[in-house]
């Protein structure tokens, strides 16, 4: 099927926008319990339910656009490392440092995801994304925790002295969704294949991604156009007043079925 839609690609990048843009429609459905936050609590932004059958006003969970790009951009640059396209031996002919003034300013990751380097350069990202809105009201998509950080004997107690390390966080509990318009700019056929496939393999997102934050991102739509569609949040109205029964969270084949 891609190779009947090539004539929507680039085959060099043009020096200024020549209008090819190509929108990623997904589902990013939480797998576990991750963590969005800024200065120790949840990101959230009180936005209206839905755009004509629900105009009440709630709160929602935020996952902020670098909470997106910064997990698949280092997804990529793993892949270019393991077929060697790039090194981070400093002392490599094809060494490239992420977002320093050592990036190579011409491997796929620089070229598609941008770079900035003072005097020497810059290339702007071809890859447009925004903060992204739970679908369903903060209140019944997050949960407060409380967790301890036991002695290398498991226990709380460590020479006959209790140990205080207990503390409370809020997390997103599974099964929330956030869905997403994800826009490429003026890009190749084989760079597309490698941003869907950054896309596609990325599976953890958020803080402390070592022990929690595991996602799974749906692609349930490709369009093709000149030009900019809606934003993550009128998507996310637009399903909210689809749904049968907004006041449970939803499963992803429901909200599939929406779309």
């Amino acid at each position: 099927m891609l190779d009947n839609l090539k004539q929507h690609f680039v085959k060099e990048f043009p020096r200024i926008a020549s209008g090819h843009y190509i929108h990623l429609f997904v589902l990013r459905h939480s797998q576990s319990f991750p963590v969005f936050q800024t200065d120790g609590v949840l990101n959230t932004a009180r936005t209206q339910a839905g755009l004509s059958k629900h105009r009440d006003m709630f709160n929602r969970l935020v996952m902020f656009k670098r909470k997106q790009t910064t997990p698949e951009r280092l997804t990529g640059r793993e892949l270019l490392r393991a077929l060697d396209i790039t090194s981070q031996a400093e002392d490599a002919e094809n060494y490239c440092a992420y977002n320093g003034e050592n990036s190579c300013k011409q491997c796929p990751d620089c070229i598609f995801y941008g770079f900035a380097i003072g005097d020497s350069g810059a290339e702007r990202s071809k890859v447009y994304s925004d903060s992204a809105f739970s679908l369903t009201p903060y209140e019944t998509s997050h949960q407060s925790m409380t967790f301890n950080a036991p002695s290398e004997a498991g226990a709380m107690s460590e020479g006959g002295v209790m140990r205080h390390s207990i503390n409370e966080q809020d997390h997103v509990i599974p099964e929330v969704t956030f869905p997403v318009v994800k826009t490429l700019r003026d890009v190749t056929y084989e760079g597309f294949i490698y941003l869907l496939g950054n896309l596609l393999r990325t599976r953890r997102y958020g803080a402390q991604e070592s022990r929690t934050g595991t996602m799974t991102n749906h692609l349930v739509g490709i369009a093709f156009c000149d030009g900019e569609v809606f934003s993550n949040l009128r998507l996310t109205q637009a399903l909210y007043d689809q749904l049968e029964n907004p006041e449970q969270i939803p499963g992803c084949d429901e909200i599939r079925c929406s779309i």
